[in-house]
C-alpha cells in the first residue's frame, strides 16, 4: 500500500529527505511522479558516504504536488552485516519545518547487496 501524505497547498514549499540508518553504503534517487501518470523526474540522486545532504525542495507552486508520487529507490549492502544487523530506510516529507509524514522499511543485512523501494503520495488538504 502506497503511504499518503497531506499538505498545506499555501504552505511553504515540500522538503523531501532520505535518511539511511545502520552501519551501509547506499545509493539512491528519488523521483517525482506526474498526478495520474508514469511520468516523472529524477529530482535527487545521491549516496550516503559523503556530507552532502540528502534532501531535495519540491517544485512550487507547492498546490501543483497534488497527487503525485514520490519514490525512493535505494540500493544498499551492510558493512559489518555480522556486528550492525538492523537497519532502516526514510522518505520524509517536510513543510514549514514541520515532519508531515514518512514511509519506511526496516530489516536486516543479509550480506549481499539489498534493495528497497519506497512510495508515498502527496494530497492537499
Amino acid at each position: 500500500m502506497m503511504k499518503t501524505i497531506t499538505f498545506n497547498p499555501n504552505g511553504s514549499p515540500l522538503l523531501v529527505k532520505a535518511i539511511f540508518l545502520g552501519n551501509m553504503n547506499a545509493s539512491y534517487s528519488i523521483e517525482l511522479r506526474q498526478k495520474g501518470s508514469n511520468d516523472g523526474t529524477v529530482i535527487l540522486k545521491g549516496d550516503n558516504t559523503n556530507p552532502a545532504d540528502d534532501q531535495v525542495t519540491l517544485p512550487v507552486p507547492v498546490a501543483d504536488n497534488n497527487g503525485r508520487r514520490l519514490l525512493l529507490d535505494t540500493g544498499f549492502y551492510g558493512l559489518t552485516p555480522d556486528v550492525s544487523k538492523n537497519y532502516e530506510i526514510r522518505m520524509e516529507v517536510y513543510q514549514d519545518n514541520k515532519l508531515l509524514g514518512f514511509e519506511n522499511e526496516t530489516g536486516t543485512f543479509t550480506g549481499n547487496g539489498q534493495y528497497s523501494l519506497l512510495f508515498i503520495q502527496l494530497i492537499s488538504a
